[in-house]
């Protein structure tokens, strides 16, 4: 299997290329960081590609998966940040779908350009499922344009992943929350109702090589665990494993004035079922929160 990743020195890019190396995979990824090419991996800089460059590239290609964006929590949202929140995924899946589109058509190789669950808004504890409605808000926009991009894309198979919370405890959103307990002072974000459509990062792993391999495989997959839990499970499952208090609670408008209007990546409340990778077969490892957290926090007691 060649490969050929966006993104792929990002937090989810690293365990990928990780396993794909055991399934004895070769790795193009496009990066402007220098390092040096092994047996397994090759390193690109996409933007420095002449045009036939790339096309040699991606018609080697069988799967071609792209992860890449602007961390969306590095900083508040100006103007300016949200341009390039923006413009750092729509440019690049702009570019690869451009490439793909100059190719002959090819049944077996796949494009997986992923999204995320923003696109669904805030939804309180409605279920959501793929075919549910774009919700309101600055995610959402991200979401919709992101995926615009891909689905311009012709002459192959194509999976627009909905990621959720992605969590291992060397970053994301679990690193973040893991530091105040580590202190005593864990404690519940928000209104602790808001619903957190996590997975955890090995299930992600299985979930990008399940729509890469299975040909049935097409169009928005969200990627998530079957059971979505509320903040107030998520923090007290943590203290649970932790063996440490869960004595806070950080209000709604405390987080707004912290954080500005990225404090909706925490406030959203996002039910979100992965219907279709369940019609599909998927076989879950980790369905529920604690069990997943377990297995995660086991070496940070």
């Amino acid at each position: 299997m060649n490969v050929f990743i966006t993104g792929g020195t990002g937090f989810i890019g690293k365990f990928l290329i990780y396993r794909l190396i055991k399934e004895n995979a070769h790795i193009t990824v496009a990066t402007r960081q220098k390092f040096k090419h092994s047996s397994h991996i090759d390193y690109v800089n996409w933007n420095k590609l002449t045009d036939d460059e790339k096309l040699d590239t991606i018609s080697k290609s069988d799967v071609i998966i792209n992860l890449a964006g602007e961390n969306i929590a590095s900083r508040r949202w100006s103007d300016k940040q949200k341009a390039k929140i923006i413009r750092s995924r729509t440019k690049i899946t702009s570019s690869l779908v451009e490439i793909i589109n100059r190719l002959p058509q090819n049944d077996k190789r796949v494009f997986i350009s992923a999204s995320a669950v923003g696109y669904y808004g805030d939804k309180k504890d409605e279920i959501i499922n793929e075919a549910s409605t774009i919700g309101n808000g600055f995610l959402a926009e991200v979401c919709e344009l992101w995926e615009k991009e891909a689905l311009k894309v012709r002459n192959c198979r194509l999976v627009i992943p909905r990621i959720g919370v992605v969590l291992h405890p060397s970053g994301g959103a679990l690193k973040k929350m893991l530091l105040p307990y580590k202190y005593y002072l864990g404690g519940i974000l928000g209104s602790g109702k808001q619903y957190v459509p996590w997975v955890h990062i090995d299930e992600l792993v299985n979930m990008f090589l399940f729509v890469a391999k299975n040909k049935s495989c097409e169009g928005v997959y969200n990627f998530v665990a079957p059971n979505p839990c509320t903040m107030k499970e998520f923090a007290l499952s943590i203290g649970n494993i932790l063996r440490k208090p869960v004595l806070f609670k950080i209000p709604e408008f405390l987080l707004n004035v912290i954080f500005g209007e990225s404090a909706t990546i925490i406030t959203n409340s996002q039910r979100v079922i992965p219907q279709r990778l369940i019609d599909a077969r998927f076989e879950f490892e980790f369905e529920r929160i604690e069990p997943a957290l377990n297995d995660l926090l086991k070496h940070n007691e």
